[in-house]
């Protein structure tokens, strides 16, 4: 049995609910508007709102908008 693992791979960090409603008010995002941005389903945009959103969607979040970031984690801003 393999059980290699990499020591230098970044551990995938989820968004909070309650960080995702942030980053929604910061970016003045209906859910429709998030959805149709983010590449996902309206009710999953919903979901995130309730449950928070996966890894790969933070992500987006950051890559896409990194200056709305700042908003919702002020100490990951610029020049940090």
């Amino acid at each position: 049995m393999n059980k290699t693992r990499s020591i230098d791979a970044p551990e995938a960090v989820s968004m909070s609910a309650a960080e995702f409603k942030r980053w929604l008010s910061a970016m003045n995002y209906t859910g429709r508007a998030a959805a149709k941005a983010l590449g996902v389903s309206a009710a999953s945009v919903v979901n995130y709102q309730r449950d928070g959103a996966p890894p790969p969607i933070r992500a987006m979040c950051r890559v896409l908008y990194p200056n709305q970031m700042e908003a919702v984690y002020p100490w990951e801003g610029r020049g940090k």
